[in-house]
């Protein structure tokens, strides 16, 4: 049997609040408060990210490769908001943002 070591990714809906994504799609969804904001990977013009709660992101690091991650906070499910690749990473205003991607 072979893994897929990257998820399918399914676009979730902007709900207002900082929800976990991870499920087969946005319907089925978890739903539970995010505690973690995954970057899948950060090629420019093509970054995707994913936000995910406690639970689901132990089950992500067992089975998935991800490019980096960092504590959810307000700031990374608002528009124009960039990933700052440092330590540790974060989400800030894209324009300080140069070695990140729009994390939106």
């Amino acid at each position: 049997m072979k893994t897929d070591p990257f998820p399918t990714l399914t676009p979730m809906p902007y709900l207002g609040t900082l929800r976990c994504a991870f499920g087969p799609t946005p319907d089925t969804a978890c739903g539970a408060p995010a505690a973690w904001h995954i970057a899948w990977h950060l090629t420019p013009g093509t970054a995707d990210f994913s936000l995910v709660c406690d639970p689901h992101m132990t089950e992500v690091q067992q089975r998935f490769v991800y490019a980096d991650r960092h504590p959810a906070a307000a700031t990374c499910d608002m528009p124009g908001m960039g990933w700052l690749v440092s330590e540790p990473s974060r989400c800030v205003l894209a324009p300080t943002a140069p070695n990140g991607q729009d994390a939106r």
